[in-house]
């Protein structure tokens, strides 16, 4: 691949990863636009394999998410620190950042490492794990 072709797939691939945060969080998450048919969604706790395992997954997320809109209580997911490696024509990696807020508060932060496939041009989630480095604790520390 030459400059420009990593630099698209870097800029396709960006933008997928703030897509999902941010059709998530407003509950509007096409699973389809984003994930590979074969791909696994890895949380702590769970795998979550093919995708209409994830989408079934998503929904149930998307109906907390439009609960929480129509009550007023929002979240928002922050993506940072961003690193996409193009491994070659069809396959890439990426590495971010989370930081989850509802409500003015920092709910928890994380990180996702992915992997892309490129399908017919379109570069798509096929592998994903989901870490917590922070869940917020039930009970905020005492302000000293």
């Amino acid at each position: 691949m030459n400059n420009v072709d990593v630099a698209a797939a870097t800029t396709s691939i960006s933008n997928k990863l703030a897509l999902y945060n941010r059709s998530g969080d407003n509950g509007t998450l096409d699973v389809k636009a984003l994930f590979d048919r074969s791909s696994i969604l890895e949380i702590p706790g769970q795998t979550i394999e093919g995708i209409d395992a994830i989408a079934a997954f998503v929904e149930g997320r998307r109906k907390i998410a439009l609960a929480e809109l129509s009550a007023g209580t929002r979240a928002r997911h922050f993506l940072g620190s961003i690193l996409v490696t193009v491994d070659d024509g069809v396959s890439a990696r990426a590495e971010s950042y989370f930081l989850v807020i509802r409500e003015g508060q920092i709910e928890n932060f994380g990180s996702y490492r992915d992997s892309f496939r490129c399908v017919d041009g379109d570069w798509l989630i096929a592998h994903r794990k989901v870490e917590l480095h922070w869940p917020r604790p039930a009970e905020p520390p005492a302000r000293v």
